[in-house]
């Protein structure tokens, strides 16, 4: 296989590759943080909920065949 080695070596920070100015690289930066941290919050709830709801038994109240009802 032959691999192709780029021309310019990409930084890591993303943000390194655009043009801006201080202030707005400091925006940009804020918002991925909140970012992350808001995705942080979310996995941390649906864990939360998911053993929450893991231990818990969910059985129907009522049989199918009383849901439905005569049919005559």
């Amino acid at each position: 296989m032959n691999v192709t080695k780029p021309i310019v070596t990409l930084p890591e920070n993303p943000l390194d590759r655009i043009r801006m100015t201080a202030f707005d690289r400091a925006l940009a930066e804020s918002a991925i943080r909140r970012g992350e941290y808001i995705a942080e919050l979310i996995l941390e709830a649906t864990n939360a909920v998911r053993s929450l709801f893991g231990s818990v038994k969910i059985k129907t109240q009522t049989s199918a065949a009383h849901r439905l009802g005569p049919t005559g």
